[in-house]
This record gives C-alpha cells, sequence and structure tokens, in this order.
C-alpha cells in the first residue's frame, strides 16, 4: 500500500510539472531554456524532428483538419503537406503556388480616312478603341498616338495650330493625353509643311471592365493665314495615324 501511494505522489508531481513547464518547452542537450517567444524550441546538431508520416488516403481521412495542420505523406508525390483552412497543398518550396506573369498587351488600332480639323472637337476617323480588363485584375494602361498633320491650303506662309486629345469614355485622360501641335510652311514655296509623328502618351490605372478610349482634334489657329489642318489616314498612307494602347496588369 505504501508503494502505491508513492507511485500515484510520483505521477502526480510529474503531471504537475509538465503543466507548469508546457507554456514554453525546450528539449536540446544541456539542459538550456526555450526561447520567450517559443512555445516549443528544440535544439540539436545531430538530430531532426520526425513529424507525423503517413499515406495520401490516411492525410485525407483526418477528420476537421486545423488550419496550419502540417503532415509528411509517404505514397504517391511524396513531401510535406499543410492544411490552409479549404485544402492539403503541398510545401516544396512555397505553399503557395507560383504567381503567373502578365505580359504587356497591346491593342494597336489605325486610322481609316483623314480629318480636316474645324472649329469644335472632331474624332479621328479609326482611331477608336475598346479593351476589357477581367474581373480580379486591374491594369496600367498606356496609350501611344502616332499622327501626322500637314497644313490644309494652297496661299504662302499658312500655317495651322492642332489640339489633339486622348478620350476614355467621353472624359479627358486625367494624367495625360493632351497635346497642341502646329505646322506651317513657313515661305513663299512649301505651301503644306508636313510635321510628323506628334506623340501622345496617357496612362491610366483601370479596374474591371470594358473602357472605350478614342483621339479627337481640333483646330485653335484663327485669322491671318491660318488653315485647317489635315491629320491621320490608313497605315500606308503619308501621315501613318495609329494608336496602341499597352496593358499591364498589376
Amino acid at each position: 500500500m505504501q508503494r502505491f501511494f508513492f507511485v500515484l505522489l510520483l505521477c502526480i508531481s510529474t503531471l504537475y510539472s509538465l503543466k507548469s513547464a508546457a507554456q514554453n518547452v525546450a528539449i536540446n542537450a544541456g539542459g538550456d531554456p526555450g526561447h520567450a517567444s517559443s512555445i516549443l524550441d528544440v535544439e540539436s546538431e545531430q538530430k531532426g524532428v520526425l513529424l507525423p508520416r503517413m499515406s495520401a488516403a490516411q492525410r485525407n481521412a483526418i477528420n476537421a483538419p486545423a488550419e496550419g495542420l502540417l503532415v509528411y505523406q509517404n505514397d504517391g508525390d511524396r513531401g510535406f503537406y499543410v492544411f490552409t483552412g479549404s485544402e492539403w497543398r503541398p510545401v516544396s518550396g512555397s505553399a503557395e503556388p507560383a504567381a503567373e506573369m502578365d505580359l504587356p498587351e497591346t491593342v494597336t488600332v489605325h486610322s481609316t480616312d483623314f480629318l480636316t480639323t474645324g472649329g469644335s472637337w472632331a474624332a479621328v476617323p479609326g482611331m477608336t478603341a475598346s479593351y476589357t480588363v477581367p474581373p480580379g485584375k486591374t491594369a496600367a494602361v498606356n496609350i501611344i498616338t502616332d499622327l501626322g498633320l500637314v497644313t490644309n491650303g494652297t496661299g504662302n506662309n499658312n500655317h495651322s495650330c492642332t489640339d489633339l486629345a486622348l478620350i476614355r469614355d467621353g472624359a479627358l485622360l486625367p494624367e495625360a493625353g493632351y497635346k497642341r501641335v502646329t505646322a506651317g510652311s513657313g515661305s513663299n514655296t512649301n505651301h503644306n509643311n508636313y510635321h510628323q509623328n506628334p506623340v501622345i502618351t496617357g496612362h491610366e490605372v483601370l479596374g474591371p471592365g470594358t473602357y472605350t478610349f478614342r483621339v479627337v482634334a481640333i483646330q485653335t489657329c484663327s485669322g491671318g493665314q491660318s488653315r485647317p489642318a489635315i491629320m491621320a489616314g490608313g497605315p500606308d498612307s503619308v501621315l501613318q495615324g495609329s494608336m496602341t494602347l499597352i496593358v499591364n496588369y498589376l
């Protein structure tokens, strides 16, 4: 009987000690205390830690696994698996799947005809493009416009001032997309001076949805030797009108 009470007392004492130490458990050869930030601090230069090993079927049979539960699968695609809260995912370099690289996507349109600028804003023919940003994506869109401009008149020293603008869904781009271009002969012999490649660059950050971009122009000079301007044209024309949307997903 005395032996029984001695064993019982020893068990109670051991359980009390384990309960007291459970807040910070250290396992090492020197008996050093565990790090204050850890619940379990294991140290060894000769041995490792063995976690539960099981088959894929056994892993999948775990009832209501906790998020973060880690096991080693020893059949099929062998390796460590972690439960994410909704599925078991292999731990091989990263628990997350590799991110896809979103390369720039370009949409290019060419003007289909010439535009003779006047005293009110007019859309350059063909210089309209639409783009759809898919759900779950955010896109940075750069718009580059390449238009030619030539004065439209036979008089000497004629000139034209033309404003170009990039429009998104009926509104001017807030960050960029506005430029004034001037062409003029400046002589008695060259009546139609050609001003090549005025470029407008606009930038927009867009959420999911469909957007329409277009180029508009207006003549801004009046009186004297000022003339309307002819601009844009098809891809094979002298003026080489074009608009390119460069889309990068963020």
